[in-house]
């Protein structure tokens, strides 16, 4: 009977441990809450990064105060202290706050948002969406979205689904090309579509000196387009070789032939891509 009789203390002692264990993390935010209320304004910051730090009860308290860190107006620098924050502690509710910052009028908070968002390793398509939404809203986002591209290989994937996408528009296409171009040779992965585009009648220009802004990858199609039939083309092309620099050397033969073409503006610039090649 002595033995028997232990069961139902045993049994009622774990009863009172999970009735005690689902009341710690309640009772636990409360107190980090209280806790982080009584720190002055300026020391709340130091505070919450403590408790993000700790995980559990804490962990959660932190994400709440981020969170109402990111509602405060005007102060762009609190607001992506925030989210990085938030990014880090792998929050649920940082990415819907990201991709409406995508969309800010604030240029850098639009930047910031875009490369947290792509440095996290995205899927293709929401690379793409990314991008899209970047190029949709202003023209103005080329040179940051292209300092982004620099860094996240996601920016360069989203360019070149805009560019082969014959659905989209002109002008987003259009788009597209040119910050392929301030990429530059981090954009080297875009030189067969961008190839593709060059047949295109509206972006084929574009297209071509836009290959000569990434270099190397996309000197032998300009060198291609010298021989072409069209006198634009060929002008294009030179002009692109010329942009390329001293990546373009291997071009060099063709340019020369160049300098005896029939067409008097492809002439002057062949020489001036000669010029430009050499120096």
């Amino acid at each position: 009977m002595k033995r028997g009789g232990r069961w139902p203390l045993a049994l009622g002692a774990v009863a009172v441990a999970v009735v005690l264990m689902s009341l710690e993390r309640p009772l636990a935010r409360a107190w980090y809450r209280r806790a982080i209320e009584r720190e002055a304004p300026e020391e709340r910051w130091n505070a919450v990064a403590q408790l993000a730090a700790r995980g559990g009860a804490a962990r959660d308290v932190a994400e709440e105060w981020y969170l109402q860190w990111l509602d405060i107006p005007g102060d762009t620098l609190e607001r992506w202290r925030a989210v990085a924050q938030l990014v880090a502690l792998g929050s649920s509710e940082a990415s819907s706050h990201l991709l409406a910052a995508v969309e800010d009028l604030d240029a850098g908070v639009r930047t910031r948002a875009l490369e947290i968002l792509l440095s996290v390793e995205p899927s293709p398509d929401h690379s793409n969406d990314l991008v899209r939404r970047a190029l949709a809203v202003d023209p103005w986002r080329l040179e940051r979205l292209a300092l982004v591209g620099r860094r996240t290989d996601g920016v360069v994937r989203g360019l070149e689904s805009v560019v082969a996408d014959r659905a989209a528009s002109e002008n987003l296409r259009a788009a597209a090309i040119e910050c392929l171009g301030l990429i530059g040779g981090a954009a080297s992965s875009a030189v067969p579509v961008l190839e593709h585009a060059c047949d295109d009648p509206a972006l084929g220009v574009r297209a071509l000196l836009t290959l000569g802004r990434i270099g190397s990858a996309g000197v032998p199609r300009l060198i291609a387009a010298l021989e072409d039939d069209s006198s634009d083309v060929r002008l294009f092309a030179a002009v692109a070789l010329g942009r390329a620099g001293g990546l373009a050397g291997v071009a060099r033969p063709q340019l020369e032939a160049r300098l005896e073409d029939p067409d008097a503006g492809v002439r002057a610039a062949a020489r001036e891509a000669l010029e430009r090649i050499t120096r």
